[in-house]
């Protein structure tokens, strides 16, 4: 709950209202929707706040813009689009963006922590999506921890060197990409220690980073690795061929990432411009991803997976 913007008083609203700290003082009409807002009424310094003072969405206009705005940027729409989908403009598009990743931040652990209700996942799967920063010749890698369900627990984005066809020609133009793979992997799998078993199973590739990385961060996991299958057409590597699939879970939310993130989509000019643009919309994409699969567990009588 917020404080007394005014006085600066750390008592929360609750607290205030059992002290007599602070007393409710009618409402008003928020912009946008027009719902009733709580005022409150400050005996310190005699001044007034609201419930929504500290709020991210304290004076938007426009209001319902942010959920329609979500709506696309998480179905394939590039910012650009969503303006011209929504009839506003960019800037207001990037606005509502900033704030919605401001949200996951918060709801993203929030609901993992309500779904694991202090549990632990025994199974995870993890492996990189590589992609680019505007140009070929600037690599980037995206490092990802899902659990069996595919609920994302973890992902880090970091730079790397670009693909060898391009390397020659990256060196000379931008000079030598640093590689911080090996880091990126370690503080993923850092990000989702709290809802990784110690003594967990994880999946992953073939891939010489991995090994290192999970022994360091889970010294009683068991590593499986896992020689990645051909793609099924070329250019769609995160679709294999040839059946049976070990590391489908993650290949699959991959998918999903390039399907559903314009900016990851491939043989496209929507590229991302921004390393942290990019964080930001997979943040999102991370957090309503994992409230549709829990939908659909619950649909159909399925738990996740938990020790």
């Amino acid at each position: 709950m917020t404080t007394c913007q005014h006085c600066c008083s750390n008592t929360a609203i609750q607290a205030s209202l059992k002290s007599g700290h602070l007393i409710k003082s009618g409402t008003f009409p928020r912009k946008g929707d027009q719902k009733a807002i709580q005022r409150y009424y400050c005996k310190t310094c005699c001044r007034k706040t609201s419930s929504s003072t500290y709020t991210l969405t304290v004076n938007l206009k426009l209001r319902n813009t942010l959920k329609t705005a979500k709506s696309y940027l998480i179905e394939g729409t590039s910012i650009r689009g969503t303006a011209r989908s929504m009839g506003i403009d960019r800037e207001t598009v990037m606005r509502r963006f900033h704030i919605l990743n401001e949200m996951a931040k918060t709801r993203h652990p929030r609901h993992l922590n309500h779904v694991f209700q202090g549990k632990q996942a025994p199974e995870v799967y993890m492996d990189e999506l590589v992609t680019f920063l505007g140009t070929k010749l600037k690599g980037i890698s995206v490092s990802t921890v899902v659990t069996q369900e595919r609920l994302i627990l973890g992902f880090e984005v970091v730079t790397c060197p670009p693909h060898e066809v391009y390397l020659e020609r990256s060196i000379k133009k931008f000079g030598v990409t640093p590689d911080l793979r090996p880091q990126g992997i370690t503080q993923c799998l850092d990000k989702g220690r709290k809802w990784i078993f110690e003594g967990a199973k994880v999946h992953t590739d073939k891939c010489i980073y991995y090994p290192e990385s999970i022994a360091k961060t889970f010294p009683k996991a068991t590593h499986v690795s896992t020689l990645s299958r051909k793609a099924r057409a070329h250019g769609l590597g995160e679709l294999k061929g040839g059946g049976f699939d070990p590391l489908f879970q993650i290949n699959h939310v991959f998918a999903l990432f390039r399907a559903r993130l314009a900016r990851l989509a491939r043989k496209t000019w929507c590229t991302t411009k921004s390393q942290i643009n990019l964080e930001k919309h997979i943040r999102i994409f991370a957090e309503a991803h994992n409230r549709r699969v829990m939908t659909l567990l619950a649909q159909q009588g399925r738990a996740v997976a938990m020790v």
